[in-house]
């Protein structure tokens, strides 16, 4: 019903559903602006029946709807990271648990790199704002094509995995000094 009236549709909260979606966009598009990296895969869903047997796969799309949610969550588990994370004046830093992803491993990048150079595509290691920025340049430049799947799970394995951890060291892949990940468990 969101998706619907974000495309134009009436219906019960339609105003505060489209600023919500508007913020959205401007967290998105911010979030990226300061490095954060699109992995947006096509989740593959399936059809089953009454007895649990798959009938049929489908591709899930995501969209607005489901972007804005996304946004949303990655604010609130930012906010409450930093809320308890950064320490207030003469406070010290109490314990708490974060998702963290680190760097990326330049080894596994540069065998990444020569894997896509087959396939004429190219992404720059010069530092992690260039990886990062050249990863969502190649993601979008993939899109559609037969290689896409193949690319994107090469290109999300070429990255460190993101861990829980007592220890911030920021999460590189959305960009963030802080956050944890309670919205999801």
């Amino acid at each position: 019903e969101v998706q619907e009236m974000i495309e134009g549709a009436p219906g019960d909260y339609r105003d505060e559903i489209l600023v919500f979606n508007k913020l959205a966009r401007l967290l998105r598009a911010k979030r990226f602006r300061r490095g954060s990296i699109s992995f947006d895969k096509v989740e593959v869903k399936f059809h089953i029946n009454y007895y649990g047997k798959p009938l049929d796969v489908y591709f899930k799309e995501s969209k607005e709807a489901h972007q804005l949610i996304d946004e949303v969550m990655l604010l609130a588990n930012r906010k409450v990271a930093e809320y308890i994370g950064k320490p207030k004046q003469n406070e010290k830093v109490k314990t708490f648990v974060y998702r963290v992803h680190d760097e990326p491993d330049l080894e596994k990048l540069n065998t990444f790199s020569k894997f896509i150079k087959r396939y004429g595509y190219h992404i720059n290691l010069a530092n992690n704002k260039e990886i990062a920025s050249s990863m969502n340049q190649l993601l979008e430049e993939v899109k559609g094509k037969t290689e896409q799947n193949v690319i994107e799970n090469l290109a999300i394995r070429s990255m460190a995995k993101a861990v829980y951890d007592t220890k911030n060291i920021g999460h590189y892949g959305l960009a963030f000094e802080y956050y944890t990940h309670f919205t999801s468990l």
